[in-house]
């Protein structure tokens, strides 16, 4: 592939764009594409990337639901540590896999991992079946996120393959806005269970990844909870941080933009230097950090939240009402409703709740 000099087209010139299914220089086994499938191709990408990513937040709200259920809200983090070393491990296996038996076979059987994850955290009855659900979720997403972008590495020059790695992120400025009606409508008419079954049903270099993944998530892991909890966030202005709270809603905007802007460059620039044959591996190792920085980031989160967070509430609520402090530790998104802004003990878990977001914060800096 040719390094981006002045004469390199913006999108492959040639009659036709490989999609390439072997790494073999000698004999290499290819589907063809005209330049209209190659347009199709981009459109179903498109597509893909809005189903996975209104998944990705409208789950994020359910998620707090189903671990309040079953009294285990603070092993949030812990599934998500898990789910992100599981996907940081198979990342180069499925990245091999896409050179070995096609890009798109590998993408169909990696969706049924996808699909079958939900359908299991949709029908768990324990908080057990319910994390394994969503280790099978994670494994069919990460994969499909790296499918895409293999795809793009082979049908792209240099020169225009940050704007098409980019592509895939569009679908964000519309999911960040209809996914807190989504989970709003949803969670107002049945319970979180059906928002899994719903929202699946719809679609049935690298240190600075790992530690961007690190900075973002430490800070962001449980800001639904603090949002709902502290600043009296409706179920959709929660889910998108969708509200008149300015401070709250530029700081996230900020850690979006820094994380975009400093990570899809840097993978451009390894791409650059790499052989094409090695594309593939070399996003699954950026990806393998992206999702290690994920697991890291919760560890983080997951230390700070269970060691203070319960010692914060007996000092501040326990004084005020003792019988609660288990309970809101335990169940925070369906207890602390019952006691409104302005009451003793709402105001004792908003000054417990910031206390520990403010650490948050402070350990990603």
């Amino acid at each position: 592939m040719d390094g981006g000099g002045d004469d390199t087209p913006d999108i492959k010139d040639e009659s036709h764009v490989n999609v390439h299914n072997s790494t073999d220089n000698d004999a290499p086994s290819t589907d063809t594409l005209k330049p209209r499938g190659v347009c199709g191709m981009y459109a179903g990408l498109f597509l893909v990337s809005f189903s996975v990513m209104l998944n990705y937040f409208v789950s994020g709200t359910y998620q707090a639901y189903d671990t309040s259920t079953w009294q285990e809200h603070s092993l949030l983090s812990t599934i998500n540590v898990v789910r992100g070393v599981i996907a940081a491990v198979a990342l180069p296996v499925v990245a091999k896999l896409s050179d070995i038996i096609g890009r798109f076979e590998c993408f169909i059987l990696i969706s049924i991992f996808f699909v079958l994850g939900n359908i299991i955290q949709a029908a768990a009855s324990t908080i057990q079946a319910f994390a394994v659900g969503s280790l099978f979720s994670q494994i069919g997403y990460t994969r499909i996120q790296l499918v895409g972008e293999v795809i793009v590495a082979d049908t792209t020059t240099l020169r225009t393959r940050l704007f098409f790695l980019f592509f895939s992120t569009f679908p964000n400025l519309i999911t960040v806005s209809v996914s807190g009606n989504v989970t709003s409508s949803v969670l107002q008419a049945t319970t979180w269970r059906w928002g899994y079954g719903i929202d699946r049903s719809v679609w049935a270099a690298i240190g600075i990844a790992f530690f961007g993944s690190v900075t973002y998530t430490a800070q962001s892991e449980f800001l639904y909870t603090v949002l709902y909890v502290c600043y009296d966030f409706s179920i959709n202005a929660a889910t998108h941080v969708g509200s008149d709270r300015a401070g709250i809603i530029a700081g996230q905007v900020f850690v979006g933009l820094a994380s975009s802007l400093v990570t899809f460059p840097n993978i451009i620039i390894a791409m650059a230097v790499t052989k094409h044959e090695d594309v593939a591996v070399l996003t699954s190792l950026w990806l393998v950090m992206n999702w290690a920085g994920y697991a890291v980031g919760n560890c983080i989160t997951g230390a700070i939240w269970t060691q203070l967070l319960y010692s914060e509430l007996q000092k501040n609520l326990g004084g005020i009402n003792a019988a609660a402090v288990d309970m809101v530790y335990a169940q925070p998104l369906y207890v602390v409703p019952e006691f409104p802004v302005g009451t003793p003990e709402r105001t004792a878990i908003i000054d417990s709740y910031r206390y520990i977001e403010k650490l948050l914060v402070i350990a990603t800096v």
